[in-house]
Parts: C-alpha cells; sequence; structure tokens
C-alpha cells in the first residue's frame, strides 16, 4: 500500500519583516537641504542691502560736510595781562596770603603783632607750643577768636592783661585746652579783679579820651595830696560824682566827718584835716 501523509496540523509559513520605505527618507534629505538652501540666500540679500545703506549714509554725511561750516575753535583767546580766567582783574596780595602748608600759628600771630594800635601785642617766637602728638594742631580761626576775647576785655576796662599771662600759663601746663575757649573763673576774675589788683589794673588799660571811661574807672585816691588816702576822689572833687556801685572808698566828708555832704561844700571851716591830726 502506498504511504499516506500524516494527518498532523501544518506549520504556519514565515513571514519576513517588512522594509523601511527609502523614498521617504530620500524626501526628508531634500526638504533638508532646500530649508538650508533657502536661508544661507536669505542672508546674503540682507548683507547686501546693508552695504548700500552704509554707502547711501556715507554720501550724505560727506553732502552735509561739505554745506555746513567747520567748528569754532575750542582754544581759549588770549588772556589780557593782569586779569583772571574770567577776564575780571586780579586783587592785589593781601596780608593773609602766604606759602603752602604754613603753620596757622605763625600767621595768627603775625596778624595780632600788627595791632600796634591797641595794646595787645603777641610776639611771634613765644614758646607756646608743643609736640603735634600732645596736642591738636591750633587753627587760625581759634587763635582769632582768642584776640577778640582779649580785646573785648580791654574794651570793658577788665584785667585783660592778667588774663592773658594766667591763660599762657594755664596752657603751658594743658597743652589740649583750645584757644577759642575762654577759662571761666580767668575770665570773672578778669572782669572782677579784686581790690588789691584795682591799681595794677588801671595801669594796664589804655587811657581813654571819652568822659564816660574815665568815671566809670576807679582812680586811686594818692593821685591828688588835697584828699586823704581812703576817700572818693570821684566824689570829693569839686564837681564830681561817683557811679561806682559799692565804692570801695569813703564818701564822707574828710574834714568834719559827716556823709550829708562832700568835702568841697563843708562850711566848718575850723576843722582840720585828719591828715594833720
Amino acid at each position: 500500500m502506498p504511504r499516506t501523509r500524516s494527518s498532523g496540523v501544518a506549520p504556519e509559513p514565515i513571514v519576513p519583516p517588512p522594509k523601511r520605505p527609502r523614498k521617504a527618507r530620500a524626501d526628508k534629505n531634500a526638504t533638508t537641504s532646500s530649508t538650508t538652501t533657502t536661508t544661507s540666500a536669505d542672508i546674503t540679500s540682507l548683507r547686501e542691502q546693508l552695504g548700500a545703506l552704509t554707502s547711501v549714509t556715507q554720501s550724505i554725511q560727506q553732502s552735509l560736510a561739505s554745506i555746513m561750516t567747520p567748528p569754532a575753535s575750542t582754544q581759549n583767546p588770549p588772556r589780557a595781562p593782569g586779569t583772571t580766567a574770567s577776564g575780571l582783574p586780579t586783587l592785589p596780595p593781601t596780608g593773609i596770603d602766604t606759602p603752602t602748608r604754613t603753620p596757622a600759628e605763625t600767621i595768627a600771630a603775625s596778624i595780632l603783632v600788627s595791632h600796634a594800635n591797641t595794646g595787645l601785642h603777641v610776639s611771634s617766637t613765644s614758646k607756646t607750643y608743643s609736640p603735634p602728638s600732645s596736642r591738636p594742631r591750633s587753627t587760625l580761626p581759634q587763635l582769632l577768636a582768642y584776640q577778640h576775647l582779649v580785646r573785648t576785655l580791654a574794651d570793658r576796662q577788665a584785667d585783660w592783661l592778667r588774663y592773658d599771662e594766667l591763660f599762657r600759663q594755664y596752657r603751658e601746663k594743658n597743652p589740649t585746652a583750645p584757644w577759642d575757649t575762654p577759662h571761666l573763673q580767668l575770665y570773672v576774675d578778669a572782669l572782677y579783679p579784686a581790690p588789691s589788683s584795682t591799681a595794677s589794673s588801671a595801669r594796664s588799660t589804655p587811657p581813654s579820651s571819652t568822659a564816660s571811661s574815665a568815671r566809670s574807672a576807679v582812680p586811686s585816691p594818692k593821685t591828688t595830696p588835697n584828699i586823704p588816702a581812703g576817700y572818693c576822689f570821684q566824689y570829693h572833687k569839686p564837681n564830681g560824682q561817683c557811679f561806682q556801685h559799692n565804692c570801695l572808698y569813703k564818701h564822707s566828708c574828710y574834714k568834719c566827718g559827716s556823709g550829708a555832704h562832700k568835702a568841697p561844700l563843708c562850711k566848718d571851716a575850723s576843722s582840720a584835716n585828719p591828715r594833720k591830726r
């Protein structure tokens, strides 16, 4: 008998995977190349337009330069002798014009010495300076303020010479003390001197030509031989008056001892002078 095939299930046929379409890849590469070509062309066109615009701008600038007038010279005009940069006349040098880096003490001392008519003399060679490390540097405004203070004391008939001497001695011991700050105790003592220093204050005070300053000053009772010591000279003058508050000298008659009248108006001619008693 002839052989027959088995009745088993036949195997399925093997199907190969599909191939990728090459045509689509070729189209993609073509699209990319066309886009790149278009961008390069645009850039080239822009460059050409920019170059043309630059050339037109340069030609316009040249045309304007030929039409417009040249600018004026920026150099300063020649300056006349004896004038400043603004054309104003220069001022003569003053007494304070000194070389640079001049100490303020030297300048102020020269200014104070120049006031010879005020009776205030400050030597420019006075040894009142201390090392810079021990005290702050004095300035010209401080010394001028000190000068104003001393002159004010002199105008008020105070003992300005005593204040000046004592303040310099105080500053020798305290180099950091400022010149423009008055010493309170010395200032009060100069304005209201003690009775023992009245005569020295009168000698240090320059004479005044006005009658009011002469009456305000306290004179010494020994200036005339007719009035004994201890009696007020201003009160016992024939036409004199004493304007001192709490006068230190007697206002009673030195002939009869009465306090109702002064000595020139005394009617007791027989009374003897107390100096002869």
